[in-house]
């Protein structure tokens, strides 16, 4: 049985589900990118956040990706950079940290329709 812990960081945000006690245990932060009209444009934007991002303390692992399609063609998702990090709360401390700031700042400057999104990884 999988033990369980509800976290909730602020009035407004959704309650998180950070699981205890397993060896194979990590969370991550998934954003996903929308097609962008621009493409070249988003290409150097993109480039700088993600230097900005790869210097959040805490990342154990990271994942920048390219989206090709889904069964159906074409995805309204253009790239999806994933995140690693221990536990919630170096995610947290990594988010709430100067770079995770300026990283969240400059991510919102160029890609407002950006998605954030926190998920549990289990890996056997």
């Amino acid at each position: 049985m999988i033990d369980r812990v509800y976290l909730v960081t602020a009035a407004s945000e959704p309650p998180f589900m950070v699981s205890q006690g397993l060896a194979n245990f990590m969370v991550k932060l998934i954003i996903l990118f929308p097609r962008p009209s621009d493409e070249a444009s988003f290409e150097t934007h993109y480039n700088q956040n993600l230097a900005l991002m790869e210097q959040l303390p805490g990342i154990r692992r990271r994942q920048a990706c390219m989206v090709l399609g889904n069964p159906a063609g074409n995805s309204p998702y253009y790239r999806i950079l994933e995140l690693y990090f221990d536990d919630y709360t170096e995610l947290d401390k990594a988010l709430t940290s100067p770079e995770g700031r300026a990283a969240g700042a400059d991510l919102m400057h160029f890609s407002r329709t950006a998605e954030l999104i926190f998920a549990e990884v289990f890996e056997e």
